[in-house]
């Protein structure tokens, strides 16, 4: 079911795409799968960053990475990590962005295939090159460094630390 609704998204049916993943994570709670739980969240949370719900994206990523992390799931870290990335750059916080996506990239157990493969498993193709301009060579270069070194528990505290607030408003104020 989960093919479908990739395919369903694909094909621009966003909506429907939610319903569905939001239908195979109620059957997989009570079924105890946790990681088709963890994997829906996942989606849902790309869905809800789609849609500009920040605060939603960043509620469902959380309670999906907790399970990734418990029963270490390397790939699902870093697809987090790069999706609290997005969060934190669209919540104007720069540094915490390049952080997350470094961070992502050393938790990336397919990083032999680069980080250009993890960037479009995410879907944030080009967030990475904005951020290098917006901060600068050296700054962005010094944050990559800083965020590569980080563990898993503290990329995901950096990650659950993150300004979403900021984010949030930021959402509103372009709306209005």
């Amino acid at each position: 079911m989960n093919r479908l609704v990739h395919v369903a998204v694909a094909g621009g049916e966003r909506a429907r795409g939610v319903e569905l993943y939001e239908e195979c994570l109620a059957l997989a709670r009570p079924l105890g799968n946790e990681r088709l739980v963890a994997a829906m969240l996942y989606n849902l949370s790309q869905q809800s960053l789609a849609a500009g719900d920040l605060v939603r994206a960043s509620e469902q990523a959380r309670e999906s990475i907790l399970i990734y992390q418990a029963t270490a799931r390397d790939v699902g870290i870093a697809a987090c990590l790069a999706t609290f990335a997005a969060l934190a750059a669209a919540g104007g916080d720069g540094r915490a962005a390049v952080q997350l996506f470094a961070a992502a990239d050393a938790a990336n157990p397919h990083h032999a295939e680069s980080f250009d493969q993890l960037e479009r498993l995410t879907d944030h193709t080009g967030t990475i090159e904005s951020l290098r301009s917006a901060l600068g060579a050296g700054e962005f270069a010094a944050a990559w460094v800083e965020g590569r070194a980080l563990s898993h528990d503290d990329a995901i505290a950096l990650a659950f630390g993150a300004d979403l607030d900021s984010a949030a408003q930021s959402v509103t104020d372009a709306a209005e």
